[in-house]
């Protein structure tokens, strides 16, 4: 198994194995954070314990989706753990449900299967100008994501939503993390370990973003999640060139560009590093390059001939 077909069943099949308990059983299948933190990686849960308990979730249906929502109280003990600061958190927000719900009744095509990985939210919103407020997953906290409101409007690197696309932009960002949560669970169970001796944490040479560096392990990870990402940005472009006419998708396509960009760029980064890397993920960065090559031919073809 790799982790290109390492699914949701894949994962609750790893954690039933890993814990005999059947009392914990059901909150292993709900992917409830505390309980799969003390299965999956019981030296990492010593290291950053957390609690969360029942009554400081609200569980809100987000299209077809059951989520819990932290309250502000517990979503602030959880950022504050994981290093997050200059945010608040607050609790679910009705106006922000039904924002979501109605952009999914319009958009149903661009909302199935997106979200897997994810069982809890936690919303930030930031108390002072230099603070950190988009979204993020973390390997310490299985299947938390945190999200604010810029998680509608922007998407990676750097591209801002028209807001009549916020719940793109939403959903987008949600299958983002749940593609690292997917990483996180996959290692979690099959070996931690990208490279020999230990070096996940050399840098990359990534000249491509001045606003962030990435090691080995970043960059793998960033890789796998670009080629998703490139994927679900097609479809988004295939689906709205349907409903709208080109002026209007500029931002998606100019996402789309950038994104195929990310991903060939990492992938070409990483091959040059490929003897660093441990001989199952350096056949994956292998077909990563091949991919991106090919994908980069096509749109140089597209753009000469369309």
């Amino acid at each position: 198994m790799t982790i290109l077909c390492y699914n949701k069943s894949d994962m609750l099949e790893d954690y039933y194995s890993r814990c005999t308990k059947k009392s914990v059983h059901t909150d292993l299948q709900e992917m409830w954070p505390p309980s799969c933190a003390k299965v999956r990686d019981p030296f990492i849960y010593n290291r950053f314990p957390f609690a969360l308990k029942r009554d400081q979730v609200k569980n809100v249906n987000i299209g077809n989706w059951s989520v819990n929502w932290v309250n502000s109280d517990a979503g602030t003990a959880m950022s504050s753990l994981i290093g997050i600061r200059g945010v608040d958190c607050i609790r679910s927000c009705e106006n922000r449900i039904q924002f979501i719900n109605s952009g999914i009744k319009k958009y149903p095509l661009l909302c199935e299967n997106e979200i897997k990985f994810i069982s809890t939210l936690v919303w930030l919103t930031p108390n002072n100008s230099a603070a950190d407020s988009g979204n993020a997953s973390f390997y310490e906290l299985p299947h938390v994501t945190f999200i604010s409101d810029a998680t509608l409007f922007f998407i990676p690197p750097f591209h801002q939503l028209p807001r009549n696309f916020g719940i793109i932009g939403l959903i987008e960002n949600l299958y983002h993390e749940a593609l690292h949560h997917q990483v996180h669970a996959y290692n979690a169970f099959h070996g931690q370990r990208y490279c020999h001796d230990n070096q996940e944490d050399k840098l990359l040479c990534f000249p491509s973003r001045r606003d962030r560096t990435f090691n080995y392990a970043q960059a793998f990870n960033a890789c796998y999640v670009y080629g998703e990402i490139v994927k679900y940005r097609a479809k988004v472009a295939e689906n709205l060139s349907k409903m709208y006419g080109k002026d209007e998708l500029l931002w998606i396509n100019d996402a789309l560009i950038s994104a195929k960009g990310m991903w060939f760029n990492l992938a070409h980064g990483l091959f040059d590093v490929r003897d660093a890397f441990l001989s199952h993920w350096r056949v994956l960065i292998e077909t990563w390059q091949v991919e991106t090559k090919v994908e980069n031919c096509i749109s140089q073809w597209r753009d000469h001939y369309e």
